[in-house]
């Protein structure tokens, strides 16, 4: 698929009549901070919403995309009756079919129940009892239900150790496999990118702030 042509012009990035085709169903974009990876993620989404295609987002600030106020069945039921997932006539996430392919995971999860928030001393983020981890699992799990042709990750593992990465890692591909997805992801994690293997984009910029984007065989240099 062909994004662009894009074009803009700020004081520290420009793009020129840009254009970017994705063909492998992972994709990385490789570069240093504020050369305009988070930029170009957003252009294409902005695309994508256009030609109203469907894709879901997740970034290192995850725990935002969680409705604190909800149980984890609460969040997830939520999300399956909503009138765009092709699942809405579901009452109970036990209905769904995918529920039964992630039952040993999910189950201890869902019942969990919410604690009383006051968001007057800033707890919301411990107002549940899930790991990092496995709230970032839940939250994919929960996106991948509107079945997207696009997931976006934008560093989207970085608050995670490595072993839970991994763990994480390794799901997303097996549901990448049942479901033809394309993942399109922003990390500085050399070791991510070897466990996601696929095309990689080189971006730069030259001295007028130009972005330039390479497609590169393999990683060069630590970022």
């Amino acid at each position: 698929m062909i994004f662009g042509p894009f074009s803009l012009n700020l004081d520290r990035l420009k793009i020129d009549n840009l254009q970017i085709t994705i063909e492998a169903k992972i994709n990385h974009f490789w570069g240093k901070n504020g050369v305009g990876k988070s930029t170009l993620m957003n252009l294409i989404i902005q695309e994508l919403e256009k030609s109203n295609i469907s894709f879901c987002y997740i970034n290192q600030n995850y725990r935002q995309n969680w409705f604190w106020w909800l149980t984890v069945r609460e969040n997830l039921e939520l999300a399956m009756n909503s009138s765009s997932n092709q699942y809405y006539h579901y009452s109970k996430i036990e209905q769904l079919p995918e529920y039964s392919a992630n039952k040993s995971w999910l189950e201890p999860l869902i019942e969990l129940n919410s604690k009383q928030i006051d968001f007057s001393k800033n707890n919301e983020l411990d107002s549940i009892s899930l790991s990092g981890g496995q709230l970032q699992r839940v939250l994919l799990f929960r996106e991948l239900m509107l079945k997207p042709k696009f997931v976006f990750l934008d560093e989207a593992f970085s608050a995670l150790d490595k072993k839970i990465t991994t763990e994480l890692i390794n799901w997303l591909l097996m549901e990448q496999k049942k479901e033809n997805f394309t993942i399109i992801s922003i990390s500085h994690s050399p070791e991510i990118i070897q466990q996601m293997p696929g095309q990689i984009f080189e971006l730069s910029q030259n001295e007028t702030k130009l972005l330039q984007i390479h497609k590169i065989s393999k990683l060069t240099a630590n970022i």
